[in-house]
């Protein structure tokens, strides 16, 4: 991106690292939601409509073993009712003595 960037400041090389940063999440971001679809797509069988492969999505293969390995946590829910009642309970309280 930068020739000089060793020779930057510091500000500029924290600018730019947020910058780049920003873009690759962005990149990244693009390519799990084209993955999602296409994975979808596959799932529903008789789609009428074709998912559009992102530009970058063979190039981002690497990223099938992140987007893959991916766990999602339906407990949480569950779990989170259960407590709520437990949360919103008056403690005792103990006389002072």
């Amino acid at each position: 991106m930068k020739e000089d960037f060793d020779s930057l400041p510091d500000k500029d090389r924290n600018d730019i690292g947020k910058m780049v940063m920003k873009k690759w999440a962005n990149i990244r971001d693009n390519w799990m939601k084209c993955h999602k679809k296409l994975n979808e797509e596959k799932k529903s069988g008789a789609g009428a409509k074709k998912v559009r492969k992102y530009l970058f999505y063979e190039e981002l293969r690497f990223l099938q073993k992140l987007a893959d390995h991916r766990v999602t946590f339906q407990i949480f829910p569950k779990m989170m009712t259960s407590l709520i009642p437990k949360l919103s309970m008056p403690k005792l309280m103990l006389p002072l003595r």
